[in-house]
């Protein structure tokens, strides 16, 4: 920014011809100078100058107008060159600046710059823009200039008096300076936010991309899933028709073992099947193990698994073994006897008697109980 001269009026200063134009701001008026002076002169002059105060990091925005003035968009004639004066088209004679005017063009550009810094009060940026709707809706060229605030204009009817000098008290400059600092702190935190914003844009576009693909990622592992409980199913139920069919062949297999002898002597003749004398030893066993609950079982016979007892029960683990092989048919009725006192090997006593009729119903033992006086009588 340049200085400004000293008109020297004061005391002891130098005469001054006033009659010379001076130039307060050399680049300025050359801006002008080039607008409607340039070699070769242009076809067309701008039809208005105008004085901006821009903003932006470009100062590409225009943020309000200061002060503005028209002029003739059409060159001069050759005639009229000379005077200064111009046709705008509709036959009305327009001022285009001389030179001379074009300082004093300069210097008024340059007080309503500083005019309009001091009654704001702070820096500020100020374009010059040339505008011709010839050449579109932008300005053909511009001039930026900063300002900063003098005092030597007044800030308007509510502005705080100055100090003597004109120049600004320290605690207004402090407070000014803390306001510029506010400013561009909160511009930064705008962009931060923008920034923020964008961030959380693309999170979220990229959250909504990965939650599409799980979804569709369940999806083929629920079809999967489905796929196979439906083969397990399959698979379920073929084996369950093959453990059937092991039990009935089992089942005939036990009752062939139990009546074939019976009814193979009465073929031949040699004797004759007596009702209650076959042994039915396994289908009682058998009875009385698919009436009892499984705490029932589990106290009287223990808990198992596919390493062996891992509970005892009432009875030792090898009297329980023993009543159960016998109930599937795996070894001969006459087995159970081991477990009829007194003369059995693995004869049950009276205290196992004692708490097994505290486990069963006096209904559940009555079958188990007529099997063992059979079985006794027999023995004797």
């Amino acid at each position: 920014m340049s200085e400004d001269t000293d008109t020297g009026t004061g005391k002891g200063a130098p005469a001054r011809d006033l009659s010379t134009p001076t130039i307060r701001d050399k680049a300025l008026f050359e801006f002008l100078e080039l607008l409607f002076y340039a070699d070769p002169e242009p076809e067309h002059f701008p039809e208005r100058v105008e004085l901006n105060v821009v903003t932006g990091r470009s100062s590409e925005q225009l943020k309000s107008i200061v002060w503005t003035r028209q002029f003739a968009p059409i060159r001069a004639m050759v005639g009229e060159a000379a005077n200064g004066n111009g046709k705008n088209g509709h036959g009305k004679t327009v001022g285009k600046p001389s030179k001379e005017q074009l300082v004093a063009l300069s210097n008024h550009l340059l007080q309503q710059m500083q005019m309009d810094c001091d009654a704001g009060g702070h820096r500020r940026t100020y374009g010059v823009h040339a505008w011709s709707t010839a050449h579109g809706d932008q300005p053909i060229a511009r001039f930026l200039k900063a300002m900063e605030p003098k005092g030597r204009y007044p800030r308007g009817e509510n502005a705080e008096e100055e100090e003597d000098d004109g120049a600004p008290t320290d605690q207004r400059r402090l407070t000014r300076q803390v306001l510029d600092h506010q400013q561009k702190m909160f511009e930064m935190y705008a962009e931060a936010l923008a920034g923020l914003v964008d961030r959380y844009s693309r999170d979220k576009d990229r959250d909504s991309s990965e939650i599409d693909r799980l979804h569709r990622k369940i999806a083929e592992k629920s079809d999967q899933l489905e796929r196979a409980l439906s083969l397990e199913l399959d698979r379920e139920e073929r084996r369950e028709w093959v453990r059937l069919r092991r039990e009935t062949a089992q089942r005939g297999f036990q009752a062939l073992e139990t009546y074939g002898p019976g009814l193979m002597m009465s073929l031949m003749g040699k004797n004759k099947i007596i009702p209650g004398t076959v042994d039915d030893t396994p289908q009682v066993l058998e009875a009385f193990i698919k009436a009892a609950s499984e705490q029932q079982l589990i106290s009287a016979f223990g808990d198992w698994d596919e390493t062996g007892c891992t509970k005892h029960g009432v009875l030792t683990p090898e009297q329980a073994m023993l009543f159960v092989k016998v109930s599937k048919g795996q070894i001969a009725p006459s087995e159970i006897d081991k477990l009829i006192p007194p003369n059995g090997s693995a004869a049950i006593d009276q205290e196992q008697y004692a708490k097994l009729t505290q486990i069963f119903s006096a209904e559940q033992l009555r079958p188990l109980q007529e099997l063992i006086m059979k079985r006794s009588q027999q023995q004797k």
